[in-house]
């Protein structure tokens, strides 16, 4: 992948992969990832752009199926701001617009430390679509997985009980994430420790709409399959449970490095949400010292039958800090060489949009940075 800082207009063939939506630089046939056809990308037309004499377009953050995230500078107010612009030929789309239109209007409703702010959105005069947010600097929790393998338990606990948290806050004003994944959960440092941003209410849903037309109808089946409920994988109607179940499959990877329900295509992972129980954390990570209880939480996270899951996202989070209480006096064990390395950021930037469907590889990105360090000294006294 091309340096963040890279003049994009100076590199001669970049390529993007059909399939997974990555960028490929130089002669390459196919894509080298997973052998996909490769189409060739223009250099990009936004950089260096003004939109509505406000935003000026600074440099690219990340790309991904849906569009484009750059780093801009709002003109007045002469601040950092974080602009996701819609692919061109999205934008004529009309389930793409309303989506788009949804997800800003839903994160507008929201005002909540652990939730993205968004600032404004609209259309330029050539007709993209934009939306404007702050710019964070850190990593995704995935960008964090596939540089460091896994989470410590302790480390995983306080990161899930502010995702926890912002999420009872969305729930609180009747609005479903549905596509809770940890390249939308967004790792910050500050003088406090590590600091979660849930990201991306693309897929939000208003649960109390009453709007006679809706963007999504019962029966179909949006999301992204690995971090997808029986209910959700199965088209019907969905509430907060949807959300814990998803938010269970994210400490489970967080934890263990791995998915539960791992399939070789789409359909054998709906079908596995469905209807396989999940593995146990010996099973899938024989080499992690993983508390029972805490195993226990992300387990009722994963029941197919939402009645038997946590209720709320308060309730969970109640849970994680009683186990995180529990042990916090646990003598510190190491949990991954890569973790004890003391590895030191390297850049700032924004969470990728590239898709979570090969469940089966995960390739670490030497671009991305690595907050290993500052999560480690947070942490406190380890836990298995």
């Amino acid at each position: 992948m091309p340096n963040q800082d890279q003049n994009i207009t100076q590199i001669s063939k970049i390529q993007i992969c059909v399939l997974c939506h990555k960028e490929v630089t130089g002669d390459h046939p196919v894509c080298p990832y997973d052998g996909g056809p490769l189409i060739t990308r223009k250099p990009d037309r936004m950089l260096g752009r003004t939109i509505q004499d406000k935003y000026e377009i600074l440099e690219i953050c990340s790309r991904g199926g849906m569009g484009v995230i750059y780093k801009a500078r709002h003109l007045l107010l002469e601040r950092p701001v974080a602009i996701k612009c819609i692919t061109e030929v999205l934008s004529y789309d009309t389930s793409v617009w309303k989506r788009f239109e949804q997800e800003a209007r839903s994160a507008s409703l929201l005002n909540h430390p652990n939730i993205i702010t968004v600032h404004d959105f609209g259309v330029t005069e050539e007709g993209d679509l934009y939306l404007v947010m702050e710019y964070l600097e850190g990593a995704s929790l995935n960008d964090f997985i596939e540089m460091n393998g896994q989470l410590n338990e302790r480390t995983c606990t306080k990161l899930f009980m502010q995702v926890c948290d912002a999420l009872q806050h969305a729930h609180n004003a009747g609005i479903l994430h549905r596509d809770l994944k940890p390249s939308n959960i967004f790792i910050s440092s500050s003088s406090r420790g590590s600091h979660v941003k849930v990201l991306d209410f693309g897929l939000a849903k208003v649960m109390r709409a009453s709007t006679k037309e809706k963007i999504t109808r019962t029966g179909e089946c949006l999301g992204t399959p690995d971090y997808m409920s029986p209910e959700q994988s199965r088209g019907l109607s969905m509430d907060q449970r949807s959300d814990i179940y998803a938010t269970g499959i994210c400490m489970f990877e967080s934890l263990t490095g791995k998915l539960p329900f791992a399939a070789d295509d789409l359909m054998q992972i709906l079908s596995r949400q469905i209807s396989d129980k999940p593995p146990s954390f010996k099973e899938v990570a024989p080499e992690r010292s993983i508390h029972k209880d805490m195993e226990l939480i992300v387990m009722r996270c994963l029941e197919k039958d939402p009645q038997k899951r946590f209720q709320s996202m308060a309730d969970l989070q109640h849970a994680l800090e009683n186990s995180l209480h529990k042990h916090q006096n646990d003598p510190p064990k190491r949990v991954n060489p890569k973790q004890e390395s003391g590895i030191k950021p390297t850049g700032t930037t924004f969470p990728s949009n590239k898709p979570q469907q090969n469940i089966g590889m995960r390739r670490a990105d030497p671009t991305r940075v690595d907050l290993a360090a500052k999560l480690n000294t947070d942490r406190g006294p380890d836990m298995p």
